[in-house]
């Protein structure tokens, strides 16, 4: 199992706040309402074989979307393949939804 852990919202890489690690500090939600959410530790970049599983981080998209749809319209998705915090960046159509999807799936646990 592994936490999908998601600590705040923000914009995709660059474009705002994005949430802390489970060990250090938690950034609150942005005051500024967004339609963009970081879902964080969803994989340990380390353990990612594509030779083995070369489907992996389609995969990991498609679980986040059938998830994330049940809390409005998703825009985009996108899977941090480099970085070694699991990091998946999902933008919604409105602020609202993002919100939703922010708080049913906050310190989830995802297999």
């Amino acid at each position: 199992l592994v936490p999908g852990l998601l600590l705040g919202t923000g914009g995709f890489p660059g474009l705002g706040a994005v949430a802390g690690r489970p060990s250090g500090p938690v950034i609150p939600a942005s005051p500024i309402p967004t339609t963009c959410i970081l879902l964080q530790n969803m994989f340990h970049s380390g353990n990612v074989n594509l030779k083995d599983e070369p489907e992996f981080f389609n995969d990991i998209r498609e679980d986040v979307q059938e998830e994330a749809m049940k809390h409005g319209q998703v825009i985009k998705i996108w899977v941090d393949q480099k970085g070694a915090g699991g990091h998946v960046w999902v933008r919604f159509g409105t602020p609202e939804a993002a919100a939703a999807c922010r708080d049913a799936m906050n310190g989830r646990w995802f297999a």
